[in-house]
């Protein structure tokens, strides 16, 4: 085995929690937590690329097995996700937590139970045309493949699971007298390992504890997952895209109702709306709101309102059909599919009855989507005729006012004298578009929403609150009463040291480090009890003590430390009980003089001097 050193040792500008530096799992970035608070993430020469304040004293740092995300855990109890791409800031999960524990991402690998299970198998929201990618809090809006990642967090009281960023199965009780120490990576939802350390026990041992989810159609169950996690995920950018819609309209009202403020401040009679219907049959401009006409108001306040009112109208409107609409049609399909897994489940002699589903409740949810669409529509043909008659309103203005006063005569042009009226009477001072938002005209002087029925936001909230209270809920309640935990006692005893590690789909690892030795317990999933038990001794020859080890696939590297200095061992686990050992020599005193700490990732590593701060990476 040989150990190429990619650079001289470079020194990180902080003091290092030696126990949260770690490798991204797909991206060569080593990510280290400096001053407790901070995260600072380096390229392999050294080269900082940015860094994270977490405001908190950070507990645990972990990956996604694919590595677009890590995910912080402080002493605040905040559960933080960020890109690891740029250190952006994702999501922040809405639970707090109190003294986390354990955190772990995990990912479910895909398999087929049955037979034909894919024999019908079409993926519809595949084919549709993709979202706007600019969706705030959501992860992917246009990701419909079937991964399934799962972070897992516990703490003083509870386990928490969530989904893909999104679905949260929150609560899980723990009994008081465990203490969890490590989470096995095994990529199978039904079946995870920890360890843990029985508080009402004597001794310092730990135990093997595993999760088994008791249902018997497993792949319906992960199916399920995926479509809560994708209708959140819409309802998400939905909620997003209304806000989008929000933030059109607000601009054009404050303009609107400034430029209407100035105009009441100028005219002798109280009501505006007088005002512009004798303006609009007579024809004649009172001499006091000249100079609002042609100062206050002009040329530039006619190109500002008409520029702001076409982006407002134009806006909604794209946002409407082309977002909003799209992913109600997308929900449509979601909810149709979790019907018939629903009617199929309940008309079956399936024991695990219908998950927590009710083919009503989808199909009541299914009525609100269609309610929702109605009112979409419709707004949109009231955008329609509004922005008509609003352009008509303003070149009324501009044509038969402004330049008027400029020129004495004005333009000559048709002004459909119907449209004005129709515009002043039913929109000008309180539209049409404004009852299908959630505006506050608080600030407003002269436009008011005095119904104020928020129709759309309305349609939103009623679909959110009886898809999360009559569906998450049940399925919540379901899968954690089918969640059970069973403990694997072992013949040899587990010291607080060891440490859990993934091997392959059947088997895995648990290691215990001594001073000279490494004890390796093996065992399967399928019989956790009967562990093959090996222990590695670097005693023979030369004094050696054990500083640090990494796990990485079927790859064990050790960093020992001699009477002469460090060296690096490789242990390859080929079949059960055989290991393959390479040992090479680590002494680089010029370069790293007091090598602690070992992290990996697939192909690099990263040694950490006895000081936290001095580092050298190499590739193994």
């Amino acid at each position: 085995m040989t150990i190429s050193l990619l650079s001289p040792a470079h020194k990180f500008l902080g003091l290092v929690d030696e126990s949260l530096i770690n490798w991204c799992p797909t991206l060569n970035l080593i990510t280290v937590v400096i001053n407790k608070t901070s995260v600072w993430v380096y390229r392999l020469n050294g080269e900082r690329i940015y860094s994270v304040n977490n405001k908190s004293p950070i507990l645990s740092i972990t990956f996604m097995k694919n590595g677009l995300f890590f995910c912080l855990a402080g002493v605040d109890g905040k559960i933080k996700i960020y890109d690891s791409n740029n250190g952006k800031l994702i999501k922040i999960l809405s639970s707090t937590f109190d003294q986390i524990k354990l955190i772990n991402w995990n990912f479910h690998t895909y398999k087929s139970y049955h037979k034909f299970d894919d024999l019908f198998k079409v993926n519809v929201l595949e084919n549709l045309p993709s979202l706007s990618s600019e969706v705030g809090d959501n992860i992917d809006i246009n990701n419909n493949s079937n991964d399934l990642n799962f972070l897992t967090i516990i703490d003083s009281q509870r386990l928490c699971i969530n989904f893909n960023n999104l679905l949260i199965i929150d609560d899980i009780s723990l009994a008081s007298n465990i203490e969890f120490k490590d989470h096995l990576n095994n990529n199978d939802l039904f079946n995870q390992y920890f360890l843990i350390q029985n508080q009402d026990h004597d001794d310092d041992s730990l135990q093997l504890l595993q999760w088994n989810i008791a249902v018997e159609n497993k792949k319906i169950l992960i199916d399920i997952i995926l479509k809560f996690c994708k209708i959140i995920n819409y309802l998400n950018y939905i909620d997003s895209q209304l806000q989008q819609c929000h933030s059109k309209v607000t601009p054009f009202l404050q303009l609107y109702d400034r430029y209407l403020s100035n105009l009441k401040d100028s005219i002798e009679e109280d009501d505006i709306m007088i005002y512009l219907f004798d303006l609009l049959l007579t024809n004649l401009i009172p001499e006091e709101t000249k100079d609002f006409w042609l100062n206050q108001f002009g040329e530039r306040g006619y190109k500002k309102l008409i520029k702001l009112g076409s982006n407002m109208y134009d806006g909604l409107r794209e946002v409407l059909f082309i977002q909003i609409v799209s992913c109600l049609e997308r929900l449509c399909i979601l909810f149709n599919d979790l019907y018939s897994i629903s009617k199929w489940l309940k008309d079956s002699n399936s024991n695990d009855d219908t998950f927590g589903l009710n083919p009503l409740i989808i199909n009541g949810l299914l009525n609100h989507i269609k309610v929702f669409l109605k009112r979409i529509y419709k707004l949109i043909w009231i955008i329609n005729k509004e922005q008509e008659l609003f352009n008509n309103f303003i070149n009324w203005i501009k044509n038969d006012i402004i330049d008027k006063i400029l020129s004495s005569t004005g333009k000559d042009c048709v002004i459909k004298e119907h449209d004005i009226i129709l515009y002043l009477n039913n929109h000008c001072f309180n539209s049409g578009i404004w009852q299908y938002f959630d505006l506050n005209l608080s600030d407003c002087d002269i436009l008011r929403n005095e119904s104020n029925p928020k129709l759309l936001v309305d349609s939103y909230n009623l679909l959110n609150t009886e898809f999360n209270e009559k569906l998450l809920i049940p399925f919540s309640k379901y899968f954690k009463s089918h969640l059970n935990f069973e403990f694997a006692d072992f013949p040899i005893k587990l010291s607080l040291e060891s440490k859990l590690h993934y091997i392959n789909e059947s088997h895995s690892i648990i290691l215990t480090r001594k001073d000279s030795s490494l004890q390796i317990l093996e065992f399967s999933y399928s019989n956790p009890i009967k562990a093959i038990t090996k222990e590695l001794n670097f005693n023979q020859q030369i004094n050696k003590e054990i500083l640090s080890y990494q796990v990485y696939d079927n790859k064990i590297l050790i960093l020992l430390k001699t009477e002469i200095g460090y060296d690096i061992s490789r242990v390859i686990i080929k079949n059960s009980n055989e290991f393959e050992i390479e040992t090479v020599s680590c002494n680089s005193g010029t370069r790293l003089p007091d090598p602690q700490k070992l992290a990996l990732n697939a192909e690099f590593g990263c040694i950490l001097d006895g000081n936290n701060q001095n580092y050298m990476v190499f590739k193994h």
